[in-house]
């Protein structure tokens, strides 16, 4: 009786032995896994920072603060900023400052897959061959050659404008995008930018896309953002939202960096421990002459 006993738990701890010996096997194998994962992450991370504009960036005629927070080590959003030559009404003419032309977008869903489709729009912008043209006709275009290309049926909210100096006009259009606040410096009011009716990118290949123009003088401040800020959750579960982003907007002292350090600041404060759930993107840029 107890010779049975003592070979029933001799092969009880042998089978168990080798169990454990497959479990550790498995999660060296997982750690490995995982590992290669976070490589790849990071390497998508690395690619997509590239494409950003440099902290550093600077043009000209304008003050920037720009940030850029995926959701996951890689995500969605992409900005650009960037001189642009004079328009065809100003050829020949000597500038001072150049014109500069911006661009928000927001790739559908997140992370790798969202990175890749936002450097796919990067791409596109960058075969873009009329560098006099207005924003409209920028979006247009990215909306042909993103629709067939697009891989997953995903779809790019953006907003593009121009800004010329020699007139002290701002012309932009919006694909589906948060409006964008407009902080003026006289009178010192703050106000969304007309959203129009434009769709996103990669919905309807026939869209057309129409420019708005407005006035922006020496002191105003555009602010640019993704719907990862306006749909931040404290730890209540409530959404930043678009007037607490305008309140604070006008509380602030009209200088990009000031307004983009009291944006993230409250971003984090309500979250007390809570993750963010999408990319966060911020860009501040005021006329300075």
């Amino acid at each position: 009786m107890i010779d049975w006993k003592l070979h029933w738990l001799r092969d009880l701890f042998y089978t168990r032995s080798q169990h454990l010996a497959e479990i550790r096997k498995l999660r060296r194998r997982l750690m490995k896994a995982n590992r290669l994962i976070r490589r790849d992450l990071e390497q998508v991370a690395e690619v997509q920072r590239k494409l950003l504009p440099p902290e550093n960036h600077s043009i000209p005629g304008i003050t920037l603060a720009a940030s850029y927070t995926p959701f996951v080590s890689a995500g969605g959003d992409y900005y650009d900023i960037v001189p642009l030559p004079p328009s065809s009404e100003n050829a020949g003419q000597l500038a001072i400052y150049p014109r500069w032309g911006a661009i928000i977008a927001d790739v559908s869903g997140h992370g790798p897959a969202a990175a890749v489709e936002a450097a796919m729009l990067d791409a596109i912008l960058r075969t873009y061959p009329n560098l006099s043209g207005g924003p409209a006709d920028v979006l247009n275009y990215a909306n042909r050659h993103f629709f067939s290309r697009q891989i997953r049926g995903s779809f790019i909210t953006a907003f593009a404008a121009n800004y010329d100096p020699q007139t002290s006009r701002l012309t932009y259009t919006n694909a589906g995008h948060n409006p964008p606040l407009l902080k003026r410096n006289e009178p010192l009011v703050t106000e969304f930018l007309d959203a129009s009716d434009g769709i996103p990118l990669g919905v309807d290949p026939m869209h057309t896309w129409v420019n708005v123009e407005i006035a922006m003088v020496t002191g105003d401040l555009l602010v640019l953002y993704t719907d990862g800020v306006t749909e931040a959750r404290d730890s209540n579960g409530e959404h930043f939202g678009p007037e607490r982003l305008k309140a604070l907007i006008e509380s602030c002292a009209p200088e990009p960096q000031s307004i983009l350090t009291e944006l993230k600041q409250a971003l984090v404060r309500p979250r007390q421990g809570t993750v963010p759930t999408d990319d966060q993107t911020i860009v501040v840029i005021q006329v300075d002459s």
